[in-house]
C-alpha cells in the first residue's frame, strides 16, 4: 500500500499503484490531491519525482539471446529492470551485477537499466558478501587511482622524522587486539620513572603523516568514514598499504605514532602529561585471550608491566582508584586480609575497586573468590552445599566465576 507523507507533517495520503508513476520507497515526489471522499483516507497521484532515493540496485542477471534482466531481491523494487544487451558490461547468466536504473518509461512495466559493475556468480562467498556491500551503499573495492596513490607513499622512516619526534623504541610497548585482527592502530607503553611512579603512554598510529588533508587517499577515506566489519573480512577506510602495512603497529617494526603520555602513581592519580608526535616499536602483539590469561594466572610474558596496568588502573567513577590503596585507606589491611563483611564493604562503596578484581598469583585470586562464597552464604545469598560446585568454577577460571 502506497503512501505519500507530507514534508509539513501532515495527514498521510494514499497513493493507488496505478497513480504512482513508478515512484519507489523514499523518492521524494510532487503529487495532485483528488477531491476529498466522506470517510474516506486523502487520495492523489504522483504527477512528478523529484528525487529518487535509490537508483542502482543489485540482483542477479537473467541473459537470453535477445534481451536481459536484472532480477533482484529487493522488496522496494516490484519489478524487473531490462537491460539491453548492449549494457550488459560483460555479464552472463547467472552473475551477480550492479545495475542502475537510466530509464523508467511511463507505460513501461519495467525500468530500463544498464550494468556498473560484475560482482562475480551468484552463490560464490566474495561475490555475496560484495553483494551485501553494494545492497547497503557501502564501498567492497578501492577505485585504482587511490590504490595507486597509496602505492607510492614511502614506508620508509627518515632521519628528519626520528629528529622531530619523541624516541619510545626502548620502552616496553606492546598492542591487545583481537585474534583474528590484522591492523594494529593503537599501542601501549610503560616504564617505572622511580619508585611509586610510573610512565604510561598510549599510541596511535600516525596516519596524518602519510594522509595530507585533501589528498586523493583523505577525500575516499572520508566518503568511506569508517572500515566496515563482515563475517569474514574488513572493508578498511584506508588502502591495505596504510592500514595493514605502513600505519600497522606490528611487534619489532619501528613505526610513528601520534601518542599521550602520562606520569601515574601507585593510586592511578596522573601527575603529569603530555601529547607528542613519537617514534616506537612494539615488543609484542598479545590477543584478547593471552592478555586475559596473564591478568588471572600472573604468568607470562610481560606480567609485571600488563599486571601493573591493570591493577593500579582499575577505573571507577571520576577517577582511578588502586585496589591496594583503596583497601589500606578504607580498612588499614591488605585486601588479602579482609574479612568477609569488609570485603563486602569494599565492594559497596563508591568510587572503589572490587576486593575481588583479578590478584598478581593465581592462588591470591582463588582465596578472593572463597572469600566472596563465603560471605555470600554469611548473608543468605547461597546454601553452602552450593559452594564446593562454584569454587571448581572458581579455579578454573576465576573471572568467569565472579
Amino acid at each position: 500500500k502506497n503512501s505519500v507523507i507530507p514534508e509539513d507533517g501532515g495527514e498521510t495520503i494514499f497513493i493507488a499503484e496505478r497513480n504512482s508513476a513508478h515512484a519507489m520507497n523514499n523518492d521524494k515526489v510532487k503529487i495532485a490531491l483528488f477531491a476529498k471522499r466522506k470517510n474516506r483516507n486523502p487520495e492523489g497521484e504522483v504527477i512528478e519525482i523529484i528525487e529518487r532515493a535509490n537508483d542502482t540496485f543489485v540482483g542477479t542477471l537473467k541473459v537470453d539471446k535477445f534481451y536481459a534482466f536484472l532480477v533482484t531481491e529487493n522488496r522496494t523494487l516490484a519489478n524487473d529492470i531490462f537491460i539491453p544487451k548492449d549494457k550488459l558490461k560483460g555479464g552472463k547468466n547467472g552473475d551477480k551485477a550492479v545495475v542502475k536504473i537510466i530509464e523508467w518509461p511511463k507505460e513501461a512495466k519495467n525500468p530500463i537499466g544498464q550494468v556498473m559493475d560484475i560482482l562475480g556468480k551468484a552463490g560464490e562467498n566474495t561475490t555475496e558478501m560484495h553483494a551485501i556491500l553494494a545492497e547497503y551503499g557501502l564501498p567492497y573495492a578501492y577505485p585504482k587511482n587511490v590504490e595507486a596513490a597509496a602505492e607510492k607513499i614511502p614506508a620508509e622512516i627518515t632521519e628528519a622524522d626520528y629528529a622531530e619526534r619523541e624516541d619510545f623504541r626502548a620502552v616496553t610497548t606492546f598492542t591487545i587486539d583481537p585474534k583474528d585482527a590484522k591492523d594494529f592502530d593503537d599501542a601501549l607503553s610503560i616504564r617505572l620513572i622511580k619508585p611509586g611512579l610510573w610512565e604510561v603512554g598510549v599510541h596511535i598510529a600516525d596516519v596524518t603523516h602519510y594522509v595530507k588533508e585533501g589528498s586523493t587517499i583523505d577525500k575516499e577515506a572520508e566518503k568511506r568514514a569508517t572500515s566496515v566489519y563482515l563475517v569474514d573480512r574488513t572493508i578498511p577506510m584506508l588502502p591495505e598499504r596504510l592500514c595493514n602495512f605502513i600505519c600497522s603497529l606490528r611487534p619489532n617494526e619501528e613505526k610513528l605514532a601520534f601518542s599521550v603520555i602520562f606520569d601515574m602513581n601507585e593510586k592511578g592519580e596522573v601527575k603529569n602529561s603530555r601529547i607528542k608526535h613519537t617514534v616506537i616499536k612494539s615488543d609484542r602483539r598479545f590477543t584478547y585471550e593471552e592478555a586475559q590469561q596473564v591478568i588471572e594466572t600472573g604468568e607470562g610474558d610481560y606480567k609485571e608491566e600488563i599486571l601493573e596496568l591493570y591493577i593500579n588502573t582499575i577505573y571507577f567513577g571520576d577517577g582511578y582508584y588502586g585496589l591496594k590503596e583503596a583497601s589500606l585507606g578504607y580498612f588499614g589491611k591488605e585486601p588479602q586480609e579482609l574479612t568477609d563483611s569488609e570485603a563486602v564493604l569494599l565492594a559497596g562503596i563508591p568510587n572503589a575497586p572490587s576486593a575481588y578484581a583479578p590478584s598478581r598469583h593465581a592462588d591470591l585470586a582463588l582465596q578472593r573468590e572463597k572469600q566472596v562464597l563465603a560471605a555470600m552464604v554469611k548473608y543468605g545469598y547461597l546454601e553452602q552445599s552450593e559452594t564446593d560446585s562454584l569454587l571448581w568454577d572458581a579455579a578454573a577460571d576465576p573471572v568467569l566465576a565472579r
